[in-house]
């Protein structure tokens, strides 16, 4: 029984990416190959081409993955955009399980089981998240410095920074100012 629902399972992912391929069955056969061999175009143009040399298969390869279409093929597996943004909603919510003993004494105790956020794998999410939102860069980036105004700028729809500040402040952009010039090396060493 389950090898047959292996084999129905198989055969109708083949058909999905016949479909995915346009019916282009000499396509679908290099990516099947190109997957077989590690995501080597070569060894996958000549595994179906013996008598290609490495050069013209290099080049004959790389015409081809050019072709392949990669959103038919992950939405043949149901990887979308709306499955990547689910899975990077519950990666922030991400939530691990602990123990906990409650009681007078440790040994008395009775051991609860309880839910607590995950941070470490939440933050991962909140990485890429905020790379994709264009809040965050690469740490090494030269970007990274000069971004945290930017996004400040970016949040705030301010384009100078004592309205950025009178906004986080509620004051007025006038004593925003005199506060910025005032603390400058303080505000440097907080936001750079």
């Amino acid at each position: 029984m389950y090898v047959k629902t292996l084999k129905m399972t198989i055969e109708s992912k083949l058909e999905a990416l016949d479909k995915a391929f346009d019916g282009d069955k000499d396509l679908l056969l290099f990516f099947l190959s190109w997957l077989k061999n590690g995501q080597n175009g070569v060894k996958a143009y000549q595994e179906l081409n013996p008598d290609t040399d490495y050069a013209s298969a290099a080049v004959l390869a790389s015409r081809l993955l050019k072709k392949v279409k990669i959103e038919s093929i992950l939405s043949v597996y149901g990887l979308d955009a709306d499955a990547y943004f689910r899975q990077l909603k519950g990666g922030l919510e991400a939530n691990r399980t602990i123990s906990t003993i409650s009681g007078k004494e440790a040994n008395g105790g009775t051991v609860d089981f309880i839910d607590v956020p995950d941070h470490k794998t939440r933050k991962d999410y909140h990485d890429k998240l905020g790379k994709l939102l264009g809040y965050e860069v690469a740490a090494n980036s030269v970007l990274a410095a000069d971004n945290r105004t930017q996004i400040v700028n970016n949040y705030y729809g301010a384009t100078d920074m004592p309205a950025v500040f009178s906004k986080w402040l509620e004051v007025a952009p006038e004593e925003a100012k005199e506060a910025l010039t005032a603390n400058k090396s303080k505000i440097k060493e907080l936001i750079g």
